[in-house]
């Protein structure tokens, strides 16, 4: 009998049957011949700076201009080489907080909203000269406001300060003017972002997501076009990521709990969040959710929006929840009990790698997928399996073997696995280790014989640490039924 791999379940203390998802394990959609789906690693994170300057503080963002990666590491300003060398290019303020990044025409450099302040890194060549001259400067301009966010488009920097949109001059983004400012017409909400989609720009109110079309002008350029109004807001300025079909946002209408949507404009917006990322979202006053944190990375054929919680990284595989026409989540996790957050956020793709930065330090890692360790340390991942059930009439469990891609462990190491298992969702076994082979023992096949009997429901539970990547097919059990 083969048991599905996708997610399980268990119970909490208030007597509810929830849904428990991989954890450092991402769901594949795959015909192998074995099943239909495999639970591979998720990939490990490798440090990419090199001989990086002692920095104070975590990685707040970062941008690719020109082919250079860019990032802001506390206060200060940096750019990341293909070798890895970090150079500190300036300072800007540091409030704790994620930036807003984004660049225009080239003598436009980059923009950046840093502690509700705007600043603009340029690289200019003189007339005639040779030598660029790179420079980090603020803008002073006193219509400028307190910006928390940040896109470019049509040649305008388009900002919020959280009641009205406004937009750079053209001739001279360091300046702005009172006429340059604008709204929804219908906006008792605050606008905490902005993003650009299919060439117009949506804003993010708290309660509805207007759109706007580019009719230029002395004045604010943007014109509302009322009817792709979407019905639904967004809770804060980073919980909303561009996808490759369209974007997707955290927040919801108006006496409506938050939830995780996606959208193609249009005016509609589909809910990907299950019941049980709810219940995480829940968990967090709306003072919290503000700070909520969407991003998006795609590659292999996977399609993935993480959504960053102060105690949760849950992830969406777009792709794949297509392909299995049900919504696929799972958790990456950096704490050594599997209880925590990753660690690893704003993904930028440069030198052909997936460059993250640090929510706890400076460092600068990249996706690694020829490991499964996160800087060198094993990273513990967990999935559960939903509860067998023979109608209250008992089962005899004779064998489990879970299927999958042993003797991949480095030289010298021999990684273990665990099983467990709970009569109630709550409470579980004491853990029952096996080896997962060492290196080159390929055929390596993982069994337990437990050989024993429950009346009435059973889940499983299997863990381990390991910094080779493993893959998992299927697990296999060998029941025997009761009769009446």
């Amino acid at each position: 009998m083969q048991i599905p791999l996708a997610s399980g379940t268990y119970t909490d203390a208030g007597a509810e049957f929830r849904t428990s998802y991989p954890r450092n394990l991402v769901p594949v959609i795959k015909n192998t011949g074995i099943s239909k789906l495999f639970l591979r690693s998720a990939e490990g994170l490798t440090r990419f700076d090199v001989s990086a300057p002692t920095l104070d503080g975590f990685d707040r963002g970062g941008i690719n201009w020109r082919g250079t990666c860019y990032r802001v590491i506390g206060t200060n300003f940096v750019s990341v080489d293909a070798t890895g060398a970090v150079t500190v290019l300036g300072q800007v303020p540091d409030d704790g907080y994620p930036v807003a990044m984004a660049y225009g025409y080239t003598n436009q450099g980059i923009g950046i909203v840093s502690a509700k302040t705007l600043w603009f890194y340029t690289i200019q060549t003189p007339s005639g000269g040779t030598n660029p001259t790179p420079t980090l400067q603020p803008v002073t301009d006193s219509n400028l406001g307190k910006p928390i966010d940040l896109l470019w488009m049509a040649g305008y920097f388009v900002m919020t300060d959280g009641t009205y949109c406004f937009v750079t001059q053209l001739a001279n983004q360091f300046t702005l003017n009172s006429q340059l400012y604008g709204s929804s017409s219908n906006q008792p909400d605050a606008l905490n972002c902005v993003w650009k989609f299919r060439n117009e720009l949506y804003l993010g109110n708290r309660y509805q997501i207007p759109v706007m079309d580019n009719e230029g002008g002395t004045g604010f350029p943007f014109v509302e076009n009322e009817g792709a109004t979407i019905q639904k807001g967004v809770i804060g300025p980073y919980a909303k990521a561009i996808t490759s079909q369209g974007f997707a946002f955290v927040g919801g209408a108006q006496d409506e709990a938050p939830s995780v949507w996606l959208s193609a404009g249009l005016g509609i917006a589909t809910k990907i969040a299950t019941r049980e990322v709810e219940i995480a979202l829940a968990q967090y006053a709306e003072a919290q959710l503000y700070f909520a944190t969407l991003e998006y990375r795609a590659e292999k054929e996977q399609q993935f929006i993480y959504l960053h919680l102060p105690d949760y990284t849950l992830v969406y595989d777009v792709a794949s929840s297509q392909a299995a026409q049900e919504p696929l989540w799972f958790l990456l996790d950096s704490s050594a009990d599997g209880t925590g957050a990753w660690r690893a956020w704003h993904p930028v793709y440069c030198y052909g790698k997936f460059l993250m930065g640090d929510k706890i330090d400076q460092r600068i890692g990249f996706i690694d997928p020829a490991t499964a360790a996160q800087y060198g340390t094993d990273a513990r991942w967990q999935f559960d399996t939903i509860f067998a059930y023979n109608q209250t009439h008992g089962v005899v469990v004779n064998a489990l073997e879970l299927v999958g891609t042993y003797g991949r462990a480095a030289v010298g190491e021999s990684d273990t696995m665990s099983m467990q298992y709970t009569d109630d969702g709550l409470v579980w076994s004491a853990p029952r280790f096996i080896s997962m082979g060492a290196q080159g023992k390929t055929k390596k096949r993982a069994q337990w014989r437990p050989k024993h009997f429950f009346r009435n429901f059973r889940g499983y539970r299997f863990a381990g640490f390991n910094s080779a990547p493993i893959s998992f097919a299927a697990l296999e059990a060998t029941p025997e039924p009761l009769s009446a």
